[in-house]
């Protein structure tokens, strides 16, 4: 793991799509470490899909730490949010009502990737333990399998966020087998890592 911090490249040092887990100590500066790279260092277009916190939240942090947010576009299924399609306040963010239609999602996710143009891009699940709070494994297994599919179909790299969390273990593993698992401990010197 520790070829990460010396490697002066890239999170995606064996796949396109990664599964990271952190802490919840420091989940919001691995997010910070990872859009300051993919977005603002190396340009890439960003599809970022939150059903942990809303897109006005945030908006409100990722400019707080100076992450362009031009480049992005949001997919936001936040529980019990009533609003439903292009957020009226911006171009940049897609309301879908809630986690609990994957297929909105999965459909959703799918024409981001097809919109944009550019070759290099990402999409961003955060966070697996949010889909599992609100969905069986079983069922948030096959829709991540069938997420990661529509990723390397369309030639873009995806990092799947994920809480350290022993309940989740059997999940980790399975994605584990699909993607490249890293650790976010690993990151801990980040600075080398965005070289």
């Amino acid at each position: 793991m520790n070829e990460l911090l010396t490697l002066k490249g890239s999170l995606f040092l064996k796949d396109d799509i990664v599964l990271l887990e952190t802490g919840q100590e420091n989940y919001l500066w691995t997010v910070e470490l990872i859009l300051k790279d993919l977005v603002n260092h190396r340009k890439m277009p960003l599809i970022y899909v939150t059903i942990n916190r809303p897109y006005e939240s945030l908006r409100a942090l990722f400019l707080k730490k100076k992450i362009d947010l031009r480049l992005m576009m949001f997919i936001e299924a936040i529980p019990g949010k009533k609003t439903k399609g292009l957020n009226p306040s911006t171009s940049n963010c897609l309301s879908l009502g809630g986690p609990y239609n994957l297929t909105d999602i999965s459909l959703a996710i799918s024409e981001a990737l097809s919109a944009i143009s550019q070759e290099n891009k990402v999409v961003i699940i955060d966070s697996l333990d949010a889909f599992l709070h609100y969905g069986s494994t079983t069922t948030i297994l096959r829709f991540m399998h069938f997420i990661l599919s529509k990723i390397r179909e369309f030639g873009a790299k995806g990092v799947i966020l994920t809480m350290k969390n022993n309940q989740h273990e059997g999940v980790i593993s399975d994605l584990s087998g699909l993607c490249q698992y890293v650790s976010a401990e690993t990151l801990e010197h980040g600075q080398k890592w965005l070289s």
